[in-house]
């Protein structure tokens, strides 16, 4: 069991709840183990998170463990390095999570179980145990402990509002009162020596840890907080109904295609009902305004009955039984026709997801590269490099005919070159672009009048000039530069 801080939730707790009165299978632990192992990777080398974000507990423990003595640091480093998990931080936290949670309690540090018990990822990290207690002794671990005591205490108390919300808002959905479990139990364990935002559960025989990262808002974790409660809720209904579970093997033709959840879930159906049957609830309690979203990315990553609760859970809302009740007639409502459809149609939907992701992800290359063809044009047109501004200009007007800073361009080279006439059409064609910015399309028309005067077409440079002497706004000073060039066109 864990160490010391051991908070149980008494009936005073719940003074202003009475429901909840009689819920005393939920412990708040902080677990001098998971300390000692978090403590362990921090001197080894695990530094997610910057240190000004740190949490000052695992601030101030990591600068007393700099004075260890170099072997051991170097120990522990070697360790943490040839065992690095190179995908996440979340999976490094979760490998070693897991395995501190299968140890004796300090000094000793033993693996309580076999080793073909041990979970995968903690038997990825395994031997690192042999490490502990001389890391222990080393380190003062006891001393800091002690020391730590009352930050702990005070994360804690942090999150016990949060933790009654949760159990209040699954009981009142699944229609169920608190009872108190002879067989399981709940300990929700702070770790302040991981970094923000993270969260990790974990089922060991029949004790249900939740292990939650420092959080500057414990609200960030309600999903994650009341996913384990549900979790503690609802697997002895699920194991009460297992026989029909098992016997619905046509549940696996929905992950065909998909080995690896395949073969997670081929020996072990109670688990992607119960996991499917969670997601469900969670977003019938939170009812969020992207539900039918959030239900395909659940299904995407491998909750494929999330729809079939969900659909059940509403038909369950308008019913008078409790959950217990109901949850027979939900796995008998299981379509497997239907649910092939689903799957068939989700993953249409997906690709097509996936087509308007890569061609949105396209156009936003090619924006970018546009854009900074146009900076590198605008620089030559400044250094009075005309052809080689005319060349890049060109090779983009190939993509694009009618793109307004484009022939905008096109149509200041000509001007400089004193080649009205195709200065002309290319100012044209900003002008009567639908989509060419204001302030171009006011200056694509001075430029134009300026080839009038140069073709002396002196009618239509002055009709045009007046206009845009007229119009309200000057737009980039367009305006100010027609009445100036009015005033020095000859009266008549």
């Amino acid at each position: 069991m864990p160490l010391a801080l051991c908070l149980v939730l008494s009936p005073a707790l719940f003074a202003q709840t009475p429901s909840l009165e009689e819920l005393a299978n939920i412990n708040f632990v902080a677990d001098v183990r998971l300390f000692a192992v978090m403590s362990a990777i921090n001197a080894g080398g695990f530094n997610y998170e910057t240190a000004a974000s740190m949490h000052p507990v695992r601030q101030r423990v990591r600068d007393k463990l700099k004075t260890l003595d170099p072997a051991l640091l170097q120990r522990l480093h070697d360790f943490y390095i040839a065992h690095h998990a190179a995908d996440t931080p979340q999976r490094e936290i979760a490998r070693y999570t897991s395995l501190a949670l299968l140890l004796s309690n300090p000094p000793q540090f033993d693996v309580t179980l076999s080793l073909k018990e041990v979970p995968a990822e903690a038997r990825e990290v395994i031997g690192f145990e042999q490490i502990l207690p001389v890391f222990y002794e080393q380190a003062g671990l006891e001393q800091l402990w002690l020391e730590v005591g009352s930050d702990y205490a005070a994360e804690i108390e942090k999150y016990k509002p949060l933790v009654r919300q949760s159990i209040a808002q699954s009981q009142q959905y699944l229609h169920t009162e608190a009872r108190v479990s002879l067989d399981r139990q709940i300990l929700f364990m702070p770790d302040l020596m991981s970094a923000h935002g993270f969260a990790n559960s974990r089922i060991v025989q029949n004790l249900y840890y939740l292990v939650v990262g420092p959080a500057e808002d414990p609200g960030t974790n309600l999903r994650n907080v009341r996913h384990e409660y549900l979790h503690f809720l609802l697997d002895p209904i699920i194991e009460k109904n297992g026989l029909a579970i098992v016997q619905q093997r046509e549940v696996l033709q929905l992950l065909s295609g998909r080995s690896d959840l395949l073969e997670k879930f081929a020996n072990d159906l109670k688990l992607l009902n119960i996991e499917s049957l969670i997601e469900a609830a969670q977003l019938r309690i939170e009812q969020p305004a992207n539900a039918n979203e959030q239900l395909t990315q659940k299904y995407a990553a491998g909750n494929v009955l999330v729809h079939h609760y969900y659909e059940q859970l509403q038909e369950f809302e308008k019913a008078s039984m409790s959950f217990p009740e109901y949850l027979p007639s939900m796995i008998q409502a299981f379509d497997l026709r239907r649910e092939l459809q689903r799957r068939d149609f989700l993953a249409a939907e997906n690709e097509r997801r996936r087509e308007k992701r890569e061609k949105e992800e396209q156009q936003v290359r090619e924006q970018a590269e546009r854009q900074g063809a146009l900076e590198r044009v605008n620089s030559l047109l400044q250094e009075k490099k005309y052809d080689e501004a005319e060349r890049l200009l060109l090779a983009m007007r190939e993509k694009n005919p009618s793109d307004p800073p484009v022939l905008f361009g096109l149509g200041q080279i000509e001007l400089q070159r004193h080649n009205a006439a195709p200065a002309e059409i290319y100012f044209q064609g900003v002008i009567q672009h639908p989509k060419a910015p204001a302030w171009m399309v006011a200056r694509s028309r001075l430029q134009l009048a300026t080839v009038y005067l140069a073709t002396e077409r002196l009618p239509e440079a002055r009709s045009l000039l007046q206009q845009l002497a007229q119009e309200s706004g000057d737009i980039g000073g367009v305006q100010q530069e027609a009445k100036k060039r009015l005033a020095g066109l000859p009266s008549h």
